[in-house]
């Protein structure tokens, strides 16, 4: 179960999503560069990881009440809080898919929250 709230003064701003197994919250890119040198070699360069670097992709079935608010979230383009199991975060939803309650979205993690 995940908590979904907008960081805006919006009181229809807030969801609490039970997802499915196929949700994933543990997707991240490790900040490294490659590059080609003139001798034909290579450096790379690893700038390690921060929880910004984090994407949460979460499938669940809503109400259709719920589905339109999450939509209208998206469509905001508004920071939001999400409260998981692993801790509360900040960030943005980058794609949302819904399809007769069957919803699918895509949030860009910014930063690690106390709330």
């Amino acid at each position: 179960m995940i908590g979904l709230a907008t960081i805006t003064n919006n009181t229809d701003g807030d969801l609490v999503i039970h997802e499915k197994p196929t949700s994933r919250f543990k997707s991240a890119d490790v900040r490294v560069s490659r590059t080609a040198t003139l001798d034909l070699d290579v450096v790379v360069d690893v700038q390690g990881y921060a929880d910004g670097d984090r994407t949460f992709t979460i499938d669940a079935t809503l109400s259709e009440s719920d589905s339109n608010k999450l939509w209208d979230i998206f469509k905001e383009g508004t920071f939001v809080k999400v409260g998981t199991q692993g801790g509360c975060f900040k960030g943005v939803i980058n794609r949302c898919q819904i399809n007769d309650g069957d919803v699918s979205f895509e949030i860009l993690v910014s930063e690690r929250t106390s709330e």
